[in-house]
């Protein structure tokens, strides 16, 4: 393992400057995550949020199935698996959903519907100082303010998907940079800037980026950010020069709201 520092395992850019805006530059992403974990471990657990969500509670059944079921659409764009681990598991949960009556405030002031709190990654180095194992962590709060429904059409669902998308590196675009697209979630479900429609799937830009940091074939496969056989992180988004043309199956790229 060669890792020794946090910048060898950054999400390096793609040659599309609008789909660079949604990708945070500065996180790192479950792609790297040691020992060669290829799946993402989830739960319920209240008493596992981190971050801000304070005052978390369990969501209810029905919003708990809302969020299997938008997991398992996330599974089939990036080909990554989900495991659900039981409330009160002692095992690593990596992603933690619950409500709370704390999710942040926006750049614009505004409380938004979900905030998502990552946890700085734990990190062991062996004596040379090289990274052998890293953990990461985060929590997905829905704000008890607002209306609890998760179901597909509603904003909450849509919101429960940018949450998602945050937590597998997906950001928030900075007001002016999206350039030739609209502005506004019709282009990206990370946008803040609303339509008014409901969107129950990703759209096109946020496809692309997803495509460029997973491949549609999961952790650590062929395709997306990955490692070498030496623990070494590559891009493999696409042919050489970063040009994003997803791996995965071309239906794929077509599944916008």
């Amino acid at each position: 393992m060669s890792w020794t520092s946090w910048n060898q395992i950054l999400s390096p850019p793609t040659s599309d400057a609008n789909v660079n805006a949604i990708i945070n530059a500065s996180g790192i992403t479950y792609n790297y995550e040691l020992p060669f974990q290829n799946y993402i471990d989830f739960s319920f657990d209240p008493t596992q949020a981190a971050g801000a969500a304070t005052n978390a509670s369990a969501l209810t059944s029905l919003q708990q199935q809302c969020v299997r079921n938008a997991l398992n659409y996330v599974h089939n764009i990036t080909g990554i698996n989900f495991n659900e681990i039981p409330a009160g598991s002692s095992l690593p949960q990596e992603l933690v959903f619950v409500n709370s009556s704390n999710t942040g405030t926006n750049p614009n002031g505004t409380v938004p519907q979900e905030g998502v709190f990552t946890e700085y990654p734990t990190v062991t180095t062996n004596a040379s100082g090289a990274i052998t194992a890293l953990n990461i962590k985060n929590t997905i709060a829905f704000n008890t303010s607002f209306d609890s429904n998760l179901q597909a059409g509603s904003s909450g669902y849509e919101a429960l998907l940018q949450g998602i998308g945050e937590a597998l590196g997906l950001t928030v675009p900075v007001a002016g940079y999206l350039t030739n697209v609209s502005d506004n979630d019709s282009s990206t479900l990370m946008d803040q800037n609303l339509t008014g429609n409901n969107y129950s799937t990703y759209q096109t830009m946020d496809i692309k980026a997803l495509n460029w940091l997973y491949g549609g074939d999961g952790l650590l496969g062929q395709y997306g950010l990955t490692v070498n056989a030496s623990g070494v992180p590559v891009a493999n988004g696409g042919p050489p020069g970063g040009v994003i043309v997803s791996s995965v199956p071309s239906n794929l790229l077509a599944q916008t709201g």
